[in-house]
C-alpha cells in the first residue's frame, strides 16, 4: 500500500506547471474524466460541483482558471462565476449542453474567455485552455499568494510581506514543487526525484532535510509540514497554533 501512495506522488510531481485549475461539473464521469486529462498535461487541478464547494477551494487556493458547466443544481455556473468576480477577477471557460445564443452572449458578457457546447473534443478543449492561459499570463505573468508569501513562478520570484526572498536554485525548485501540490502529502523519495537529476548521486534523505530546513528558515516554519515516517506536506498554519 505505501509502495502505490508513494508512485502516486512521484506522478503528480511530473506535472510541469504551476497553474491552478478549478473545475465545477456535477456530472463525475466528465469532472474526472477532464481532470486526469488536464493533470497529464500538468496542470494542477481541483474539482467541485456546487457554489458551497467553489468557496472552499478559493479560501485555501489561489486559482487561474475556472472550467464551469452552466446547468448545476442550485446556483447555476453563471451565479456562481458571477460571485467570484465579485471578489477577484479569475478566466472562465461555461460548459453546456445548450447551444443557444443567449446562453452564449450571456457568458461572455459576464467576461468568459471561452464557451464550449458538449460534446467537444478533448484535444480542441486541451488546446483552448492552453492557449487561454498564454493570452492571460503570458506577458504579465502570474501571481500566487500563500499567508505572508507572494510569489511570481514567471520571474522566479518571491516576496515576504513585500520583502524579496533569495533562495538558492534548489530551495526554489523545492517551493515550486509544493507549490503544485499544495495539502497534499509528498514522500521523500517523491521529492528527491522530482528535485534531482538521477545522475546526482549525493541527492538523499539528509540533502533534502538540509535544504527544506534552508527553505523554512527564510520564508517561515508555518508552511511545509512534517509528516513523520513518510515525508512533508505544504500548508499554511497558523503560527500561533500549538506544534
Amino acid at each position: 500500500m505505501q509502495q502505490v501512495s508513494q508512485i502516486k506522488n512521484m506522478e503528480i510531481l511530473k506535472e510541469a506547471g504551476m497553474y491552478k485549475l478549478l473545475i465545477v461539473e456535477d456530472d463525475k464521469v466528465l469532472k474526472f474524466g477532464l481532470k486526469k486529462c488536464l493533470e497529464e498535461e500538468g496542470y494542477s487541478v481541483a474539482v467541485s460541483e456546487n457554489y458551497i464547494e467553489v468557496s472552499g477551494v478559493l479560501k485555501s487556493e489561489t486559482v487561474d482558471l475556472v472550467i464551469l458547466d452552466v446547468n448545476l443544481p442550485g446556483k447555476d455556473g453563471f451565479e456562481i462565476y458571477r460571485q467570484m468576480v465579485s471578489v477577484r477577477k479569475i478566466p472562465a471557460i461555461f460548459l453546456t449542453a445548450r447551444d443557444e445564443e443567449d446562453d452564449i452572449v450571456k457568458g461572455f458578457d459576464l467576461g468568459a474567455e471561452d464557451y464550449i457546447t458538449k460534446p467537444f473534443s478533448i484535444n480542441v478543449f486541451l488546446k483552448k485552455i492552453a492557449a487561454i492561459m498564454r493570452r492571460c499570463y503570458g506577458k504579465e505573468g502570474r501571481v500566487i499568494v500563500q499567508g505572508d508569501l507572494t510569489v511570481y513562478p514567471d520571474e522566479r520570484k518571491v516576496l515576504k510581506k513585500n520583502a524579496q526572498v533569495n533562495l538558492s536554485p534548489t530551495e526554489y525548485k523545492i517551493l515550486e514543487v509544493f507549490l503544485r501540490n499544495i495539502n497534499r502529502v509528498l514522500t521523500k523519495d517523491a521529492l528527491i526525484e522530482s528535485i534531482w537529476d538521477k545522475s546526482v548521486n549525493w541527492s538523499d534523505e539528509s540533502a533534502l532535510a538540509v535544504n527544506i530546513n534552508r527553505l523554512r528558515n527564510k520564508i517561515g516554519h508555518q508552511y511545509i509540514q512534517t509528516v513523520f515516517g513518510v515525508g512533508y506536506m505544504w500548508g499554511v498554519k497558523d503560527e500561533t497554533d500549538e506544534c
